[in-house]
């Protein structure tokens, strides 16, 4: 009788033991440490989910922390001790450490647990300089340009700068190259060409303004142009007629309002004499 009940007891301990087969062992994700990403960008990278259960089990994403993000529809089955490498994207729009997690489901369909992976990251906003303070455009002839080079650097480590748009002083500047929008790399340096087009009369000046998004910004540079070669505009009457009193027909012709004075000169035939009869001024006023 008493070898019977050794016997039983034996056998109710193999059956316990045995049991619960498919229950999960402990299983603790490693943490991804990203390092230095840019703040306002989104970076891609992936994450290993683990099939800690001894039969298939399909994994889903459950949810991530603001900042991160996973395909919401990813479902796939993991054969038993399996893994799967998935895709997600960081985007942390502030500068400085990030920390959060990304969450996903194990589920055997009688078993379920949940997988709590830490993401950490440093983000960086991107940073820029401008080599150039002032670009001077001299002298320049009316119905000609002249073109002048300022220097624009990415100084960030991993974010990208654009350059979006130029704000100019006067339309007698353009920016010739590059194109814009236009996108620097990390440590690029970039070219910008200004061009100004003399129209004679003008003495333009005032800034360029970069607009980007880069933070340490707006970047400004001076640009300034003489404008006008000689200080003259030439105003021509071509052949001009003379009727029998030696008179010609009236003669009309504006003066810019920057002007300091004016010169009227005529071209004949050798030997004849001209002379100014009558110039009339704004207002009327006559000068004889």
């Amino acid at each position: 009788m008493q070898r019977m009940l050794v016997f039983a007891c034996l056998v109710a301990v193999l059956v316990g033991c045995g049991g619960g087969g498919a229950a999960a062992p402990a299983y603790i994700p490693p943490p991804v440490a990203l390092g230095l990403v840019p703040a306002n960008a989104q970076t891609v990278f992936s994450v290993d989910v683990v099939n800690p259960y001894e039969t298939q089990a399909t994994v889903t994403f459950v949810t991530a922390t603001p900042g991160l993000a996973v395909d919401p529809a990813l479902s796939q089955v993991l054969p038993p001790g399996g893994s799967t490498e998935v895709t997600a994207a960081i985007s942390p729009g502030l500068a400085g450490a990030f920390q959060g997690s990304l969450a996903f489901e194990v589920d055997t369909g009688a078993d379920a647990s949940i997988q709590q992976i830490p993401v950490s990251a440093t983000a960086e906003v991107a940073t820029a300089s401008l080599a150039t303070a002032a670009l001077d455009f001299g002298l320049v002839a009316p119905g000609t340009s002249a073109d002048r080079m300022a220097t624009f650097t990415n100084t960030s480590t991993v974010s990208s700068v654009t350059i979006s748009s130029v704000l100019l002083p006067d339309p007698a500047f353009s920016l010739i190259t590059p194109s814009l929008p236009t996108t620097l790399a990390p440590g690029e340096v970039a070219t910008l060409l200004v061009r100004y087009a003399s129209t004679g009369r003008d003495v333009p000046a005032g800034n360029v303004t970069l607009v980007t998004n880069a933070v340490n910004g707006p970047f400004q540079f001076a640009v300034q142009a003489s404008g006008s070669f000689g200080g003259q505009d030439i105003i021509t009457f071509e052949d001009v007629p003379f009727d029998a009193a030696g008179n010609t027909a009236v003669q009309s012709f504006v003066i810019p309002g920057d002007a300091i004075s004016f010169m009227i000169e005529a071209r004949t035939a050798p030997g004849t004499e001209l002379g100014l009869r009558l110039l009339t001024g704004p207002g009327g006023k006559v000068y004889e």
